[in-house]
């Protein structure tokens, strides 16, 4: 009746939406479990980063959307940022990530920069004034890297 990735499209919809009207990106939201173990991690951002008192807010907000919905089981319900070194999965968070610090591992080891742009399955990195063309099929990894010098 209420199954994860059906819930997830549904919110994702409707919360994608009411976050732009805020100006707040709607990075990640993942659904998991069954019953009473049920759970809903909201990821976003927005220019500047997200207070804690947004991630309550976006909570509450959350919490009143299922009620509306007819959602029969109150959720645990996380609201978060992303973490300055998050792990990139989908191809909307490698365009959330243009201009941000990366470090993409690859069979080969490890190149670090900042991510000009993702397209055409090609990651495009600059570090100083090198660009790096990657094909995404030779990255195993890539992360955000905010906190480290390059």
């Amino acid at each position: 009746m209420f199954e994860p990735e059906e819930i997830k499209k549904a919110l994702f919809n409707i919360l994608e939406k009411e976050l732009d009207d805020e100006n707040i990106y709607l990075l990640d939201l993942d659904v998991k479990g069954v019953g009473r173990k049920f759970r809903i991690v909201l990821t976003i951002d927005k220019k500047g980063g997200v207070t804690a008192n947004e991630t309550k807010k976006w909570a509450e907000r959350l919490l009143a959307i299922l009620k509306v919905e007819g959602f029969p089981i109150e959720p645990q319900i996380v609201v978060t940022s992303p973490g300055l070194d998050r792990e990139l999965k989908t191809e909307r968070e490698f365009k959330w990530a243009k201009g941000k610090k990366v470090k993409i591992i690859t069979k080969e080891g490890e190149i670090k920069g900042n991510l000009l742009d993702f397209k055409e399955n090609l990651f495009y990195i600059v570090n100083g004034k090198k660009i790096k063309k990657i094909p995404v099929q030779e990255v195993n990894k890539i992360k955000l890297c905010e906190m480290e010098d390059f």
